[in-house]
């Protein structure tokens, strides 16, 4: 048996606390020795939210499997008008740390967390 860590044990009683499901049924990444490992992780709090979780074809260079699902949210959750859509992944751009305290601010009690 492993020890777990503070931060995994954290976020492991944020998951079960909200009553968030992985999602991700399926290991998204095999090694060149076969071993299959689970890299990730949709969290949903209950099945009519999000469905069709499929594995899809690596994105960029990636080593390991893209997730695409449907998600089906609240009518009451408007598009932003300020949003563009955009054909580049612009990753090298994002500032994760404002992401992750974004993420971390978000009320879960009746809505989607994906990670």
């Amino acid at each position: 048996m492993h020890a777990i860590s503070s931060d995994c044990q954290d976020f492991l009683d944020f998951v079960d606390s909200h009553g968030l499901k992985q999602q991700v049924l399926f290991p998204t990444r095999t090694s060149d020795t076969g071993t299959s490992n689970f890299l990730d992780v949709v969290f949903c709090s209950g099945p009519s939210i999000c469905h069709d979780v499929s594995p899809i074809s690596p994105l960029l260079l990636s080593d390991h499997l893209a997730i695409k699902f449907i998600l089906m949210l609240p009518s009451s959750i408007r598009h932003s008008t300020t949003l563009r859509q955009s054909t580049h992944l612009l990753y090298r751009k994002c500032n994760f740390k404002e992401l992750n305290a974004a993420l971390l601010r978000f009320n879960l009690g009746s809505s989607v967390f994906i990670f």
